[in-house]
C-alpha cells in the first residue's frame, strides 16, 4: 500500500484505509525485532516523510524510550 494524503491506497485493487501501518508494525515486530525506530518504520512500508512517520507512532500509543533521534517504539 502506499501513503498518501492520510490514506493507504492499495494500487491494485483501490483499496483505502487509515490504520494499515498498525499491521505493519505488528508485522515488523514478528518478523524483525519486538522495537521499531522512526527510520526503521520509514523503511519498512517505504515512507519517505520523516514527520509523517512520526505522527503515524504517535498515534499508535506505543510505549517509547530514548530521546529525540534515539527514540524507539515498543509494542505494549
Amino acid at each position: 500500500m502506499i501513503y498518501h494524503w492520510g490514506l493507504w491506497r492499495c494500487p491494485v485493487c483501490k483499496t483505502t484505509s487509515d490504520t494499515a501501518h498498525h499491521q505493519a508494525v505488528e508485522d515488523y515486530n514478528y518478523l524483525i525485532k519486538p522495537s521499531i525506530t522512526n527510520a526503521e518504520f520509514r523503511k519498512f512500508p517505504h515512507l519517505t516523510s520523516v514527520f509523517s512517520a512520526s505522527r503515524l507512532l504517535g498515534q499508535m500509543n506505543l510505549q517509547h524510550g530514548g530521546e529525540k533521534k534515539n527514540r524507539y517504539y515498543i509494542k505494549p
